[in-house]
């Protein structure tokens, strides 16, 4: 027999159908696997149709065949009898199943669901009157859709006489933008470059900030505050000063004799009338001071004359225009009082710029037909140079040249912004000119001026020691707001497939923040722009809850550029505290030392006198310096002081630091001698 006879003819075949429960087939989204079930015994039929074959072979093929299971007494079968198979832990199988969950569920629905597109919001029901022959008239209701109707009778015309991409169109917008420009340019001149010389001013008019002053705190002065004395404090001296200073108020605890205010505007005095002018001490925030006095209108700023006053015996609190200011009862080397004075180009621009740059953006957004990418560099540029020449410059005159240094990188920003975020959403406004401007301007100069917004709100930094306790609930607030508006955006993500992309990259970043602030003798801040480019990503989707989003983190990416510039993401303790106490040793007054004594003239002298510097601390410090009525009248190795010619109807305030190669430490709070002759020990801690 050969062996075409044994095995049969090119017709035979093998019939499967009696070993198909074998096998099956996971119900997975992944590539299909075979699950092998087991059996003893598979029965498998061999047929063939061939006539030739012998009968041998046809009732060889045509019985069953049990395959029995290897026997024990089988090599392979003892190897596989002497290595049994593992049991997977329950706990495995639960935490692989809930992982392949999390797997199918960050997937989304499948098929994605795709973003339904932007149907006109607004829409307003209307009646209209309808009649019929045999009816009589009745009104109907419609609706009436601003958007569709503006598109109809006023774009599609307007394009088809202006085309997109033609050449009418672009000289169109380019003789808007560059007329634009012009006026913006004219306004800022005015604004910030144009203040009147007086003749009765000394130096023509000074243009201030609001945190402007003649006297900086603790021993910035120099000895007898030399630095800050003025030459000639008999002429006046002109100035101007900006709108919204009312808002400015100090951050840190600053020492006024013995209080130590923080969180309030800084005006020292103002409570009394002196030849009927109000005085203020010499380091008081200017502007403030004359809010305070009412020579300025807070919100157009405004200009005058400033008065100086030397030795001035007190300063005594009052609350004047809504502002309150903070008492000192004894003698202050200098001081200033405020007169009316009549110049040209004294009012502060800023709110009627604001209001024309709005009027000009609303007006392309309307009615020029931008495409996106015009409209969205037109708020870029717009929202940079507003905030850096108007809304909350650096300096005052602002600095071009420095506006110019941080103009570039913005653009680059800017780019970013466009391929990840707004190339996905703005194009979808392209005919809801409404919408458009609703979405993306009515959020965006809000978040452009987020620093005038958010400043009656108790919060400096997003540090835990900068956070006030009045300021917490602005912080839960400002918490529910994010997750709010994230978890709007995950649900979007979902949807639409994208939720494990943007998961990767977040956990990158979450990992890339924790390495960062990690960092020794480092701190991470998350400034106004690094939350913008951080948060931007997340909203390229075509809604409009993504558009609201991309037109606030815009503003607040421009508000914090302009103001701030790129600061580090990193900053060292330093940095951060600014002019808070620097956490220094404190020296010691000597109790009960005290030397009180008065002269033929009445006038008494006092002697203060301290600890020497401690043996463990002579390798740091290496000298002293004192504050009387926080001016700097001693620096030196000695441990005592003696003032002469003192009021002895005023109190005296005495605060001491360590000193190392003529730089002071942290100042002690103030050790007070009171008229009656009594010596209070100053308070344990250090002074502002």
């Amino acid at each position: 027999m050969g062996d075409n006879e044994l095995l049969g003819s090119r017709d035979d075949r093998i019939e499967l159908g009696q070993i198909n429960h074998l096998t099956e087939r996971s119900p997975s989204r992944s590539a299909q696997s075979t699950k092998i079930v087991p059996s003893s015994t598979i029965p498998v039929v061999l047929s063939t149709s061939s006539a030739s074959s012998t009968s041998t072979s046809s009732a060889f093929f045509d019985e069953t065949v049990p395959i029995m299971p290897f026997s024990r007494t089988d090599s392979s079968a003892s190897v596989i009898s002497n290595n049994p198979v593992r049991q997977v832990p329950a706990s495995f199988v639960r935490v692989q199943n809930w992982i392949g969950r999390a797997q199918r569920f960050i997937a989304g629905p499948s098929p994605p669901h795709p973003l339904p597109s932007i149907q006109p919001l607004l829409t307003v029901s209307i009646s209209l009157p309808s009649s019929s022959r045999n009816r009589p008239i009745n009104a109907t209701r419609q609706s009436f859709h601003p958007d569709t109707w503006f598109t109809a009778h006023y774009l599609q015309p307007f394009r088809r006489r202006f085309p997109h991409g033609g050449w009418k169109h672009a000289t169109l917008l380019a003789v808007f933008l560059a007329s634009w420009i012009i006026g913006f340019s004219f306004l800022i001149r005015a604004n910030s470059f144009l203040p009147s010389t007086e003749p009765e001013a000394s130096g023509g008019v000074q243009v201030l900030s609001c945190t402007s002053t003649f006297w900086t705190s603790r021993d910035s002065c120099g000895l007898d505050g030399a630095t800050c004395m003025p030459s000639n404090i008999s002429e006046p001296i002109g100035f101007r000063c900006p709108a919204g200073c009312a808002s400015q108020i100090i951050y840190n605890t600053r020492a006024v004799g013995d209080l130590q205010p923080d969180y309030v505007p800084f005006i020292i005095g103002g409570g009394q009338s002196e030849e009927s002018e109000l005085v203020y001490r010499g380091d008081s925030f200017i502007c403030s001071a004359a809010l305070h006095a009412g020579f300025i209108d807070n919100r157009k700023g405004g200009c005058g004359l400033i008065n100086m006053r030397a030795n001035v015996s007190s300063f005594p609190a009052t609350l004047r225009n809504d502002l309150q200011s903070i008492e000192f009862p004894s003698i202050f080397p200098l001081g200033f009082s405020f007169s009316h004075v009549q110049t040209s180009y004294c009012q502060d621009l800023r709110w009627n710029v604001l209001v024309f740059n709005v009027l000009m953006t609303s007006f392309l957004s309307l009615f020029l037909d931008p495409p996106p990418l015009v409209f969205f560099w037109t708020l870029v540029c717009q929202g940079f140079w507003h905030v850096y020449t108007m809304s909350d410059p650096r300096d005052y005159p602002p600095a071009f040249s420095t506006g110019s240094q941080d103009f570039l990188p913005t653009l680059f920003v800017g780019y970013f912004f466009w391929r990840v975020a707004y190339r996905f959403t703005l194009p979808s406004f392209f005919s809801s000119p409404f919408e458009r401007t609703l979405f993306y301007l009515g959020p965006f100069y809000p978040g452009m001026l987020i620093n005038v917004v958010s400043a009656k709100i108790p919060i400096d930094t997003l540090t835990a020691g900068n956070i006030r306790p009045e300021g917490v609930i602005w912080v839960v607030i400002l918490i529910v707001v994010i997750v709010i508006c994230a978890g709007n955006q995950i649900r979007v993500m979902w949807r639409t497939g994208w939720l494990g992309f943007y998961l990767r990259w977040t956990v990158a970043l979450g990992l890339t923040i924790l390495v960062l602030s990690q960092l020794p003798e480092l701190t991470f801040r998350l400034h106004h722009y690094i939350f913008a480019i951080m948060f931007m990503p997340a909203l390229g989707f075509a809604t409009r809850v993504s558009a609201g989003l991309q037109a606030l983190l815009l503003g607040i990416f421009s508000d914090g550029v302009a103001k701030f510039g790129y600061d580090s993401i990193l900053q060292t303790a330093s940095e951060l505290r600014r002019d808070a106490a620097l956490g220094s040793t404190l020296p010691s007054f000597i109790a009960n030392s005290t030397r009180f004594s008065l002269n033929q003239t009445g006038l008494g002298s006092l002697t203060v006198a301290w600890e020497p510097i401690p043996a463990d601390l002579v390798n740091v410090w290496d000298g002293f310096s004192l504050l009387l009525n926080d001016v700097e009248r001693f620096v030196g190795v000695g441990t005592n002081y003696t003032a002469t010619a003192l009021n002895i109807s005023a109190p005296y305030f005495f605060r001491l630091a360590y000193q190392a190669s003529g730089v002071s430490g942290d100042y002690t709070k103030a050790g007070t001698f009171w008229p009656n002759g009594t010596w209070v020990n100053p308070s344990p801690g250090a002074s502002g």
